[in-house]
């Protein structure tokens, strides 16, 4: 995050160097660049430093905070990520940088044989952490990478996630592929267990995937069935056919959204009369179904061990009721 400012100065010491075995040998005249951290108004800045002949370098009047250190070089790249955080007044020695010649990867993100355009990529591994987003060919590219083991892996609402592993040579190029799996066509409605006034109209809310149009059914509910416990109203993909009678149809054009591949739509149903209700929602070979009340009767219930009181009142005016008659059902274990 963001730091204050103070009169005190800090300063970064660090020497940078190839290791060849045993052997370090001094990179002259390259640039140092850090990344330090964010100033005032919260927008991060850039400052260049170039090595000595031995390869040192030295980075002052710092504000305290988080700070990267990065090598700003064509070919050469850190072997691991350089931060420090400093103090007011602090004077920090980061010993020395190792240097490697960096490797790069071209990654191909694929479905059934085919590219996956603007689908997110993550690169990952115990010395560099990577993001992009693939082109209009399935590719991405990431340069500049230490050499090492990594874990490429994919990121879209359109596919399963699909990851491979992938070793970086140094100072070599490499390619990978990753076969990724579409998702199938999905849909969803509101959560189940809505309390809709009578007289009011119906929302419903959809979303899907894949799905560009869904036919909408509501159907009312045998009470009855309600009543014996027999139909469980939070799970409504168990409700039976013969438990439902329809009482509306509606078809819907589902929205392209920005930034997602999902589409939605939002319609309002005509006013229901009180009872339980069941929506489900069809398309592209996918099927969603919600429940929801529709009724003014609330009731609140407080059990002690011994006893259990029950206020019965009007969701609309919050007036209490009588005469309400209740019901008790045995509950089944799970």
């Amino acid at each position: 995050g963001g730091f204050r400012h103070f009169n005190e100065s800090v300063q970064f010491l660090g020497n940078r160097s190839f290791q060849a075995g045993r052997l370090e040998i001094p990179l002259l005249n390259e640039f140092v660049s850090g990344k330090l951290g964010k100033g005032r108004g919260g927008k991060q800045f850039l400052q260049r430093y170039r090595t000595d002949a031995a390869g040192r370098f030295e980075i002052s009047a710092l504000d305290q905070g988080w700070h990267e250190i990065t090598i700003g070089h064509p070919a050469w790249v850190a072997e691991k990520t350089l931060s420090v955080t400093l103090g007011a007044g602090q004077k920090k020695d980061a010993g020395t940088i190792t240097v490697r010649k960096g490797g790069m990867l071209t990654a191909r993100l694929t479905t059934a044989g085919r590219p996956v355009a603007r689908a997110d990529i993550s690169l990952s591994g115990n010395l560099a952490h990577r993001y992009a987003r693939t082109d209009r060919h399935g590719t991405v590219v990431f340069r500049k990478l230490p050499p090492g083991s990594y874990t490429l892996e994919s990121y879209d609402e359109r596919l399963m996630e699909s990851r491979v592993a992938v070793a970086i040579p140094e100072g070599k190029s490499t390619s990978a592929e990753i076969r990724a799996t579409t998702r199938p066509p999905s849909l969803s409605l509101d959560d189940s267990g809505r309390v809709i006034p009578p007289g009011r109209p119906v929302p419903v809310s959809l979303r899907g995937l894949f799905v560009e149009r869904a036919a909408v059914a509501v159907y009312a509910i045998d009470s009855s069935r309600l009543l014996d416990g027999t139909i469980d109203p939070d799970r409504p993909e168990t409700v039976p056919e013969h438990a439902l009678s329809r009482v509306k149809t509606a078809s819907v054009q589902l929205r392209e959204r920005k930034w997602t591949h999902f589409r939605d739509a939002a319609l309002k149903l005509d006013p229901l009369p009180s009872g339980y209700y069941l929506v489900e929602a069809s398309g592209g070979k996918a099927v969603a179904r919600s429940t929801f009340l529709v009724t003014r009767l609330g009731l609140v219930a407080k059990a002690a061990p011994d006893a259990t009181l029950l206020f019965a009142a009007d969701l609309v005016d919050g007036r209490a009721l009588e005469g309400v008659d209740v019901v008790t059902l045995p509950v089944q274990p799970g």
